[in-house]
């Protein structure tokens, strides 16, 4: 049986959390997919531990991180991060981090490991607006897949990792354009059944 990890990030309007916390209560593990649902703390550190952990613990063969982009208004299914934090926003703790390398022994960047092609080709499929990103952004988003990633290498590991950036979701569709939670809930099934049969 594949196992597959969904993370989100913490944040009480965060629309990453609810929706990881939402598509935790209406998954269950089936006979084909084991499946688990975190919350990852907004903190570059805490982050870090809690991924570990569950790299250790849940050792997934598929791990698909979620975080929202403001400013989009459509799936964004991420390619790439870079060694670089480079934010001017705060963590949850009140780091800042500007200029600084995620990991001085990593590479300048890396790449998802999922099917990405494949994704944004079932995603289409149901009409909902996405696209292929080169640019996970320089907070942490870009921070967990880097680590992610990094862990993943460092620790000879054979789990596939990606991220996906959400916009902030309507609670009624407006138009063929726009996503709601619903929209949102419908791309990670599409997800887990893409990476089941992957």
């Amino acid at each position: 049986m594949k196992k597959i990890l969904l993370t989100g990030f913490s944040g009480k309007k965060n629309p990453s959390r609810i929706l990881i916390e939402e598509i935790g209560k209406e998954l269950n593990s089936t006979n084909d997919l084991i499946i688990k649902t975190v919350v990852l703390d907004s903190d570059y550190e805490k982050c870090e531990n809690e991924l570990n952990k569950e790299l250790e613990d849940f050792n997934p063969d598929y791990i698909l991180s979620f975080g929202v982009s403001p400013e989009t208004k459509m799936i964004k299914l991420e390619r790439i991060a870079i060694n670089m934090d480079d934010s001017s926003l705060a963590d949850e703790s009140g780091t800042i981090r500007q200029g600084k390398k995620i990991r001085d022994d990593g590479e300048n960047a890396y790449f998802s490991t999922l099917p990405i092609d494949k994704l944004h080709e079932e995603i289409e499929k149901e009409n909902i607006p996405d696209r292929r990103s080169n640019y996970a952004g320089n907070y942490l988003c870009n921070h967990i897949l880097y680590y992610g990633l990094y862990a993943i290498e460092k620790n000879n590991l054979k789990t596939s990792m990606g991220f996906i950036h959400i916009p902030i979701p309507l609670r009624r569709k407006e138009d063929k354009n726009s996503i709601t939670i619903d929209d949102l809930k419908k791309v990670v099934k599409i997800c887990l059944q893409t990476l089941k049969d992957y």
